[in-house]
């Protein structure tokens, strides 16, 4: 039994190799030759045949089957062969494992002190941002939801923007959170309050006008306002739109520069009534609006609206009611500034 199996062993490995020589054959009355082993891998990096078995796969499971055999074969010559079974006295040995818990950080932040991160670095971005940073990592999120954090941003929204200079935190039940949630401010950073207003003009008619009989003029124009965290404002009135107003704007806050159509004032929160005051080089113009908590359609969230309450405009600077000898009042529109967010300003 012993030399049939070695002869049934020697005759595959004979097979094998026969096929593996790559013999010639003849095919309709050619002469043919298999594939080399490069022109089949070359043949798999074709698409049609993505999902089936490689030439490196099949090979894999020949060995395998081929280690198997040699295994099932010494498996019954083993059988055959007496055996002699000893018991040995099997020692009694104590093992004891351990283990440790390695926490890998691969976050730079966290080798900072906490006062570094606070106070420094995260002190340079908007007040907007600290809600995405809670959303990070759950590390983050303990450095940016505490009361120590809502203090800082109570005395940067607050102090400079409202005339009283103090933040009342028990008027909140002694938390800064429902302070910063609660009080009328206006949105700094991160975009910028715009009024579009439309209206329909009155076309006059003369020898030199060129407009067709039947046309209808409308008179489109933009108000923006972009708050910053210091009480400085950049007020605009002009006729271009959001997309190619923003670019211009966030090139005034890098630069300082201001235009005739764009200036930069101050501005002052009480309560719910936001006033503004721009200089331009002709007059000096005085705008009073009224925050809304909720907003309205199209501007939806926390202090994202303000309604329009009067325009007042002078040429010696002089506000008073009373006392100015050239303050003038517009018609304000029946539109609301909406807040509309821009992560570039």
């Amino acid at each position: 039994t012993t030399t049939t199996t070695t002869t049934t062993t020697t005759t595959t490995t004979t097979t094998t190799t026969t096929n593996g020589n790559a013999a010639s054959k003849v095919v309709w009355g050619r002469e043919s030759k298999p594939y080399d082993n490069t022109v089949l891998y070359q043949e798999e990096h074709n698409p049609k045949y993505y999902g089936k078995s490689t030439v490196a796969y099949n090979t894999k499971e020949k060995e395998e089957d081929d280690d198997s055999s040699s295994d099932d074969d010494e498996e019954e010559e083993e059988e055959m062969t007496p055996k002699t079974i000893t018991t040995l006295p099997t020692p009694t040995t104590t093992t004891t494992t351990t283990t440790t818990h390695t926490v890998a950080t691969h976050d730079p932040f966290h080798l900072l002190p906490e006062e570094i991160l606070t106070l420094h670095i995260f002190s340079y971005l908007d007040v907007d941002y600290y809600a995405i940073l809670s959303l990070v990592h759950p590390t983050w999120k303990s450095f940016t939801r505490t009361e120590g954090i809502y203090k800082l941003l109570c005395q940067r929204c607050y102090l400079n923007q409202s005339k009283k200079k103090a933040l009342h935190v028990h008027r909140f039940q002694g938390s800064y959170r429902n302070m910063l949630y609660e009080r009328p401010r206006v949105k700094t950073g991160s975009g910028l309050y715009i009024m579009k207003y439309s209206e329909v003009v009155k076309i006059q008619r003369d020898m030199w006008t060129e407009i067709p009989v039947g046309a209808v003029l409308e008179n489109i124009y933009y108000r923006y306002m972009y708050f910053q965290e210091d009480s400085r404002v950049l007020y605009a009135l002009t006729h271009t739109p959001p997309h190619e107003m923003i670019p211009r704007i966030l090139r005034m806050k890098h630069t300082g520069e201001q235009t005739k159509s764009t200036v930069w004032g101050r501005y002052e929160v009480k309560g719910y009534d936001v006033t503004v005051w721009a200089s331009h080089p002709w007059h000096d113009v005085k705008m009073e609006m009224k925050l809304i908590p909720d907003g309205v359609d199209g501007a939806r969230g926390r202090f994202a609206a303000m309604s329009f309450e009067k325009h007042l405009s002078s040429g010696s600077g002089n506000f008073d009611e009373y006392w100015s000898n050239d303050l003038v009042e517009y018609k304000v529109p029946n539109e609301y500034f909406r807040f509309l967010r821009d992560w570039r300003l």
